[in-house]
């Protein structure tokens, strides 16, 4: 992919892609081998003039895959397996085991027994996407008619 100076005034914008990252990389990179100062294609791509050293440091070093993008992996796990182990077991058990009122869980009950038995805290707002990765979907039990008693 071959870009001019002219094309990039679509650049201005913040990036957020990593594929549109690398791509910005590569075309600094690429401009300065055309002979642009490291300034000018910071000032041409709207970045720093450092990054564009930095990009240009890693294009020596490791080539094309100097530039490519890198998924970062997330934080470390908060769990280890064998606590994953464990809370897929409560999952499978009846919640009222573990004395709670009725036999739903849900994500504050869970996060409250994994503070009180694993002493580890985790955010009540991310846990439900956290069960659904785990297998688990929310769950409602069937209602049950409730026959009135009526006495006469």
């Amino acid at each position: 992919m071959v870009m001019s100076t002219q094309t990039t005034a679509s650049l201005v914008k913040k990036i957020t892609s990593s594929q549109a990252q690398e791509n910005r990389r590569r075309l600094g990179v690429q401009l300065t081998l055309e002979g642009n100062t490291i300034q000018r294609v910071a000032q041409i791509l709207k970045v720093n003039s450092r990054s564009v050293d930095r990009w240009i440091s890693c294009h020596k070093t490791r080539d094309k895959q100097g530039l490519e993008a890198v998924k970062h992996p997330g934080p470390k796990s908060k769990l280890t397996q064998e606590q994953l182990r464990e809370i897929r077991s409560w999952l499978l058990c009846d919640a009222r085991d573990f004395d709670f009122r009725t036999n739903l869980w849900t994500s504050p009950r869970v996060v409250h027994l994994i503070k009180k038995k694993l002493r580890i805290h985790f955010n009540t707002n991310y846990l439900c996407g956290w069960i659904s990765k785990q297998g688990f979907s929310p769950q409602m039990p069937r209602r049950k008619a409730m026959i009135a008693k009526r006495s006469f």
